[in-house]
C-alpha cells in the first residue's frame, strides 16, 4: 500500500478537547469551592454579630449592678453563643463589647482566621 507521504496534522491534536474540559470543569470546581468558603465566612460573620448584639444587650441590662457584673453578664452570653468575647468596656450608660470566632472553614482558616465584631448598647 502506497502513502502519500503527507501527514494529517489531525491526528496530533486528536483528545486535545477533552484535556480543555476537564482543565475548565476542574477551573469551575475550584471557583465553586471557593465561593462556596467565602458564604460560610459570611454566615458566620452574621453569627458573630449577633452574638456581639446579644452579649452587649444582656451586659447593658445588668449595667446597674456595676461594669464587672456587665462584662461578666457579657461574657457569658458570648459563650453560650460559640463566641470568645474579646473586649468589653463599660462606662456610665453603656457597654461596648468586641467578639470573635476562629473561622470554622478549612480552606479560608490561612487567609482569615478570625472573624470579629463590635455592639454597643446602653440607656
Amino acid at each position: 500500500m502506497a502513502t502519500s507521504g503527507k501527514v494529517n496534522r489531525w491526528t496530533f491534536e486528536r483528545g486535545s478537547v477533552s484535556i480543555i474540559m476537564m482543565s475548565a470543569c476542574l477551573a469551575l470546581l475550584s471557583l465553586t469551592c471557593f465561593l462556596a468558603s467565602i458564604g460560610q465566612i459570611l454566615l458566620q460573620q452574621q453569627a458573630v454579630e449577633g452574638a456581639a448584639d446579644l452579649s452587649a444587650i444582656a451586659g447593658a441590662g445588668d449595667l446597674i449592678e456595676g461594669a464587672e457584673s456587665a462584662c461578666g453578664t457579657a461574657r457569658r452570653v458570648a459563650t453560650l453563643n460559640n463566641s470568645q468575647m474579646l473586649a468589653c468596656t463599660s462606662k456610665a450608660a453603656d457597654v461596648v463589647v468586641v467578639v470573635g470566632q476562629e473561622v470554622r472553614s478549612s480552606v479560608m482558616h490561612r487567609i482569615i482566621p478570625f472573624v470579629t465584631a463590635t455592639s454597643r448598647a446602653g440607656y
